[in-house]
Formats: structure tokens, sequence, C-alpha cells
């Protein structure tokens, strides 16, 4: 018996033989450049998402702000009135929401995020401008947020209706 037979009846495991290396090589190969190609897509669908639910987080905060903005009373210098100048309401360096919120919204600026709030002109319960001051109480109210995925610019948006008390 050979010495190497005599081993392996013994219990004794002998080496890889050179061919044996060479398969295994050959079979991780082929193996492991589409598992990455996986992982990579799984990676980018999972970075959407959180950046998807952070700007939906943001849209949301923008929006509460204004509401509370128009249901807190004149005595403050907001109310539904401040509505009509959207310019200011929206943009003055004092009082205006982004100057306010400036606080809450860096940290996703710092992230790529970007807000813009749209205030729809006053209109009537039908969705009509009328004319009539009386009439029309309504304004439509949108956030948008955009931002940066990995498969291009996306934007999301969230819109109310709020009426004047």
């Amino acid at each position: 018996m050979s010495r190497s037979a005599s081993r392996a009846v013994n219990g004794q495991r002998r080496g890889f033989s050179l061919i044996e290396a060479v398969a295994v090589v050959v079979v991780v190969a082929i193996a492991v450049p589409p598992a990455l190609h996986a992982l990579g897509g799984t990676t980018d669908a999972r970075i959407n998402a959180l950046t998807t639910d952070r700007a939906s987080c943001l849209a949301v905060a923008v929006l509460e702000r204004i509401t509370a903005d128009i249901y807190a009373g004149e005595d403050a210098g907001l109310g539904y009135a401040a509505l009509a100048d959207a310019e200011s309401y929206l943009n003055d360096e004092i009082d205006g929401l982004f100057a306010r919120m400036g606080w809450l919204m860096e940290p996703y600026h710092d992230a790529g995020l970007t807000v813009s709030v749209d205030i729809g002109e006053a209109q009537s319960e039908d969705g009509t401008v009328s004319g009539d001051p009386a009439q029309d109480v309504f304004r439509t109210l949108t956030v948008r947020v955009g931002f940066e995925a990995a498969n291009g610019s996306r934007e999301i948006g969230i819109a109310t209706r709020v009426v004047e008390l």
C-alpha cells in the first residue's frame, strides 16, 4: 500500500490537489460578481427608501408648522391672513417660515433635501375663485421636497386645504 493510501485509511486527510483548488477558484469567480451586484441593488433601494422617508417627514413637519401658524391667531402676526402675502410669510428674514424653521431644516438641507411651499390663492368651497371675500375662504397648501435618489432626482409632495375660521 502506498504512503498516501495508508494515511487515508488511518483517518488522516490529505491536502487539496491543484485541480480541486482551481475548481474552487473558478466557482467563486463565477458566483461572487452576481452576488455583489444583487447586494448593490439592495443598498440603492434601502438608501432610496430612507431618503424618501426623510423627505416625507420634512414635508409633514413644514405643513404642520404652516397649519399651526394659521390657527395661532393674529396677535403673533400670523393667522390665515398672513397667507395673503406668501412671499413675506415664507421668506421674511426674521419672521418668515423658513427663517423660523431653519434649525429643523438645516440637517435635511445638509443631506441634500430641498423644500418649496406653494400657497394657493383664496377660493370658494367648490375650488373656484369667486371674487367674493366672504366665499373665498379656502386655500390649498402644497409642500414639495426634492432629493437625489440613487437613480435620479425625485420629488414628493403633500397638500392640504385650509379654511379661514
